[in-house]
């Protein structure tokens, strides 16, 4: 149980320190072990998980963006396949 709560801990401060990828692991490896251990599961740990798997998708979002709007996004893709043809 002690793994657990250091697992809950270390995800929690990931999040605080915007490394929601690495807090996703080690909130979800928490849970996983959680429910190997037949305890219910932990409220605070699904809200944080939820919170910490919201903004990796929305910093991937981002980052989708940002190259869409660096490269030329879809209009420049449409155009390069008119070129080829």
């Amino acid at each position: 149980p002690t793994m657990l709560k250091a697992l809950y801990r270390l995800g929690i401060a990931l999040l605080a320190i915007d490394e929601p990828e690495e807090a996703v692991k080690s909130l979800a490896k928490s849970a996983e072990l959680q429910k190997a251990a037949g305890a219910k599961p932990d409220q605070a740990l699904k809200k944080s998980l939820a919170k910490a798997r919201a903004k990796v998708k929305a910093t991937r979002e981002k980052q989708r963006a940002a190259m869409a709007k660096a490269f030329g996004g879809k209009e420049a893709a449409a155009m390069a396949v008119e070129e080829r043809s």
